[in-house]
């Protein structure tokens, strides 16, 4: 990462020159350049079925007025034939727009050790004696479990020495990941979602300053909370 990185006619910036880094500084860095370097090796095709497999352009209905639409994608042909639209979509920008819901769906599914679970409001009724309703909703495996452990242990050092240290719990170790996206009013968009225990966790903070600075300490709050 020199700190900036040319695609066609489109420059797009890192924070700082982060140097030579490997894929778990990266992330815990939040490196641009990087992952847009690594999209161009992974292709666009690998990158958008991965998302299509966690959720991302399915709709949610949670109760009859509680609903999530759809997520927006950029097209397969777009991100396939222009390049600086798969540098957007490799960290997150461009076309792409996304719920809270849908960003739980992918943490839970690294937390569910690779497999997607459809969200649903209500998991079980209880009477006070027995189990009298079990709500069983739609899977499907998407990553491995040594790809989901992975995935946790790169996303462990984004709360220990990354931007979203100040997500750290108190007294254990949690992971997660920090994003700041521009909204439509030039305010920041911030997030913090992450994994703690059984639990999967997204924190949006509008008009903010970042994900690390607004939203990781509402989720350090919560899990402490979750502690006590």
């Amino acid at each position: 990462c020199l700190g900036k990185i040319k695609i066609g006619q489109n420059t797009f910036n890192c924070s700082k020159s982060h140097g030579n880094i490997d894929m778990t500084t990266a992330i815990s860095l939040s490196c641009n350049c990087y992952f847009i370097q690594l999209a161009k090796d992974v292709g666009a095709t690998d990158i958008y079925n991965m998302c299509i497999g966690m959720g991302f352009n399915r709709s949610v209905t949670l109760a009859q007025t509680l609903k999530a639409e759809e997520g927006r994608l950029p097209s397969i042909y777009e991100i396939t034939n222009y390049p600086a639209a798969l540098a957007n979509f490799s960290f997150g920008q461009g076309e792409l727009m996304l719920s809270p819901l849908h960003i739980c769906s992918m943490i839970s599914t690294i937390n569910n050790n690779g497999e997607y679970k459809k969200p649903y409001l209500v998991e079980q009724i209880y009477n006070g004696k027995e189990v009298v309703s079990n709500k069983q909703g739609e899977s499907s495996v998407v990553l491995n479990q040594t790809q989901s452990e992975i995935l946790k242990q790169m996303l462990t050092q984004v709360v220990l020495k990354g931007t979203g240290k100040l997500a750290k719990p108190t007294n254990n170790i949690a992971w997660g990941k920090t994003a700041t996206a521009e909204g439509g009013d030039n305010t920041n968009i911030c997030w913090f979602a992450g994994g703690y225990k059984n639990y999967s966790i997204v924190i949006l903070c509008e008009d903010g300053i970042s994900g690390g600075q607004d939203a990781a300490p509402l989720f350090k709050q919560i899990c402490d909370y979750l502690d006590s």
